[in-house]
């Protein structure tokens, strides 16, 4: 096992229900670790993750680069780089694009796969 896990040496995936959007699955139990799952996610200018909610998972995501807009429940806001946003386990969320490229992190505990 490896403990330096190189985003450019990680598979992108675009998950389901989400348009151009580009995912890598840094970290998570094929790394050893088992109580949390850390992905480093991009979207272009059209990205847009359709309205969801994950039962079985708490979701945290940190903007590194551009903004997105982003639904909870009945809140909505304008997320700039430089910030954080806590999704409660069973909370309906959307995300989409405010025009630009952006890049953000995103953990789930426990791990999703």
């Amino acid at each position: 096992m490896s403990f330096w896990i190189y985003e450019g040496d990680v598979t992108v995936y675009e998950p389901n229900g989400h348009d151009d959007t580009r995912n890598r699955r840094l970290v998570d139990g094929k790394a050893g670790i088992k109580s949390f799952e850390l992905v480093i996610g991009e979207m272009g200018p059209q990205g847009y993750a359709s309205a969801h909610a994950h039962q079985a998972a708490e979701q945290a995501m940190y903007i590194i680069e551009g903004e997105l807009r982003v639904r909870i429940a009945d809140e909505e806001a304008l997320m700039a780089a430089g910030t954080a946003i806590s999704i409660p386990k069973g909370a309906v969320h959307e995300v989409w694009n405010n025009g630009e490229y952006a890049k953000f992190v995103v953990v789930y505990s426990p791990p999703k796969n």
